[in-house]
């Protein structure tokens, strides 16, 4: 695993040591009021081990993190997928068979391009 993605965005280890450096919340306090092991949590910031693929748990340290804002939160939750090399579930998954028909060169249906356009547009 590596310090940032493909990207040079933070990895989301890297996010959960700086959100907790910033509650001045100790390793310790964290797995404390989380629930989880000291150890997993320790490999995760230092990025040995992958991050919790569950949304819920992600939440969960968020909030215990005082995440609030709902793009901090989405950057959060975004960063664990990538490095879990999942498809977040907040991806609209609709347009996902346009996007892939694009890249082989078939055309998309103008409804699902009205609808990348949208999505898109409200991001």
């Amino acid at each position: 695993m590596t310090e940032t993605n493909e990207n040079n965005e933070k990895r989301f280890g890297e996010m959960l040591a700086e959100y907790r450096a910033s509650r001045r919340m100790s390793l310790r306090e964290f797995c404390r009021q989380s629930g989880a092991d000291c150890s997993n949590i320790s490999k995760i910031e230092r990025g040995k081990m992958y991050p919790p693929k569950n949304r819920e748990t992600i939440e969960s340290y968020a909030e215990i993190l005082g995440i609030t804002d709902e793009k901090e939160l989405q950057v959060f939750y975004h960063a664990a997928c990538l490095e879990n090399n999942i498809i977040p579930d907040d991806v609209n998954k609709k347009l996902m068979p346009a996007f892939f028909r694009t890249a082989t060169k078939q055309k998309p249906t103008e409804e699902e391009l009205e609808e990348l356009i949208k999505l898109i547009n409200d991001a």
